[in-house]
């Protein structure tokens, strides 16, 4: 009992220390995750965008739309409160948030299908119906995983849900791909997801040792869900600000015209969904921390905008030089119409890939009302403007999409920058000098691709040559523009080496002058325990401490 004692006291000394390593580790995880998961796609729609219409691709769409709509009501935030319930009697409520969430789920896709006759009345496309009952048992299967994810976010399991996220997104695109050569047509699209939800059902059961108990436990619903409940309302703004464009490009434009500029959308976010996203979601708790001690984040803040600046902006403004080729490398000759709307689509990512932020911000200081209502003024006002522009041409619908994130982008990010109180006029010149400088390399990076171009070099040979251009004259840029942006992100990157480094450290010392047999056993983490059954390194290995601890936990039915 005392060797546990002792191994459970020295777990804990060390829990606070560990908490900021482990987080941007799992930052790096899901970057290399996000990263890993669009190649694997990006790959997969090069083939399908060659063998599936443009109309299949809009039906998907559409059957996407209205599940995306469920999941607002279905999850009700249930992984969220999970996540965030401290309580000592957290466990108790599992199973009823369990049982909960299957309730909303059964409840949704009962009006969803309800529902199929008017989906039907209002778009008329051919094969809507059945791919979205197939998204719709999609969707089902997929909800029974909510309370063991939470759980594996919980205990911050990023690189065990990096490895089975990149595992299934494999399985996904190769089965897709093979379903689109033998002519499986728009059920290529989505028959694979159907195929894949249950077996990552049981995986992430499986790891989080999560199976729900037979009582209900229906007097913690009405606790879980007063919680949900803010959830469900501003993740429904979020999808009307998201998807409201789409859903009336479908309806007055055609399944045709809905595909392209889907997938316009989808490849100008890429970077968004990936740099942004991810430093965003690791720097918010330095930023709680920083408001903690001092009570202020401005320099935080803005240091973090500067490094997204730097890093987002040259990757974007090299996807708008590139459009065109990139367009006809990923999806194919046919799609070259969609250039242009990649492009405009590719503005709006670039101020709001900056701006990402602001929502953390006032989440930190104690004002998420304020994001709240931005996104109300911004509704009242987009809503209206998208269906004055519905008939004109979709260029032209795309232009004031953009237009209306830009503006709504900046809004955020002013506001907050007057609760951090930072001077609008500085952080605007901050974040103007790696657009200045990716500028510059778009100068030297277009006139060396037409003169590629007009010799005739290949379209994939013509990005890697603009790439190396465009990479070298943007070092050279960003060095003479904005110098101050280059030492903080090479100083990042430096503290990132050494932070692992002296996290190497105490590993080596803590095995240092035992035998080879107990470095074997403990240091590569196959076990903890010798021949005889007793722990080699008698409590004192940080290592072997934090694995008999999880043993621990584990027998109790817990991680």
């Amino acid at each position: 009992m005392a060797r546990r004692s002792d191994i459970l006291r020295d777990q804990s000394m060390s829990t606070t220390e560990s908490l900021s390593g482990a987080s941007a580790r799992g930052g790096v995880y899901m970057l290399v995750r996000r990263l890993t998961a669009n190649a694997i796609r990006l790959g997969a729609v090069a083939v399908l965008a060659r063998r599936v219409e443009r109309a299949e691709f809009g039906v998907v769409a559409l059957a996407q739309l209205a599940v995306s709509l469920l999941t607002v009501f279905g999850t009700g935030g249930i992984t969220t409160y999970i996540i965030c319930d401290r309580d000592d009697d957290w466990r108790t409520r599992l199973s009823p948030a369990f049982w909960l969430n299957l309730a909303l789920t059964l409840a949704s896709c009962a009006i969803a299908l309800a529902a199929l006759p008017i989906v039907d009345a209002i778009y008329g496309e051919p094969h809507l119906i059945g791919a979205l009952v197939v998204v719709l048992a999609t969707y089902f299967l997929t909800q029974l995983r909510m309370v063991p994810e939470a759980l594996l976010q919980r205990s911050l399991a990023f690189r065990w849900v990096a490895a089975r996220d990149t595992v299934r997104d494999l399985f996904i695109a190769g089965l897709g791909v093979a379903m689109a050569l033998t002519g499986f047509g728009v059920w290529s699209l989505v028959v694979p997801n159907l195929i894949a939800a249950p077996l990552d059902v049981a995986a992430t059961a499986w790891r989080a040792r999560f199976w729900p108990a037979p009582q209900l436990g229906r007097a913690h619903w009405r606790r879980i869900f007063t919680y949900t409940r803010n959830v469900i309302a501003e993740q429904l703004l979020s999808f009307i600000g998201n998807e409201t464009d789409t859903a009336i490009v479908a309806k007055v434009m055609g399944a045709t015209v809905v595909g392209g500029y889907n997938l316009a959308y989808q490849l100008a976010n890429l970077i968004g969904k990936n740099v942004s996203s991810v430093l965003t979601l690791v720097s918010t708790p330095a930023l709680a921390a920083a408001f903690e001690r001092r009570g202020e984040i401005g320099p935080p803040y803005r240091k973090l905008m500067r490094v997204l600046s730097l890093l987002s902006t040259p990757l974007l403004i090299g996807m708008l030089v590139l459009a065109d080729d990139l367009i006809a490398l990923v999806y194919g000759p046919r799609w070259a119409d969609t250039a242009p709307l990649l492009r405009v689509f590719i503005a709006s990512t670039l101020v709001r890939s900056v701006t990402s932020p602001s929502g953390a911000v006032f989440n930190v200081v104690g004002r998420p009302e304020v994001s709240m209502q931005i996104a109300l003024g911004f509704i009242a006002l987009y809503v209206p403007l998208l269906i004055g522009l519905a008939h004109q041409p979709i260029l032209v619908f795309a232009i004031g999409v953009a237009a209306a994130r830009i503006a709504v982008g900046l809004i955020s990010l002013y506001v907050s920058l007057d609760l951090v109180g930072e001077s609008k006029l500085r952080v605007t010149a901050e974040l103007a000098r790696p657009l200045i400088a990716a500028g510059a390399m778009a100068a030297v990076v277009w006139p060396v691709l037409g003169g590629l171009a007009r010799v005739g070099v290949p379209g994939a040979a013509r990005m890697a040559i603009a790439g190396v251009v465009g990479a070298a004259s943007y070092y050279v840029a960003i060095r003479a523009i904005a110098p101050r942006a280059y030492a903080e992100a090479r100083g990042l990157v430096d503290e990132l080496r050494a932070r692992r480094r002296r996290r190497a450290e105490p590993l080596r010392a803590a095995h240092s002058g035992r035998s080879p047999r107990i470095q074997r056993t403990c240091h590569p983490h196959r076990s903890v325990r010798s021949a005889t059954g007793r722990d080699p390194c008698a409590g004192r290995c940080p290592v072997a401490a934090a694995r008999v601890y999880r043993r621990l936990g584990r027998r109790r039915g817990t991680r």
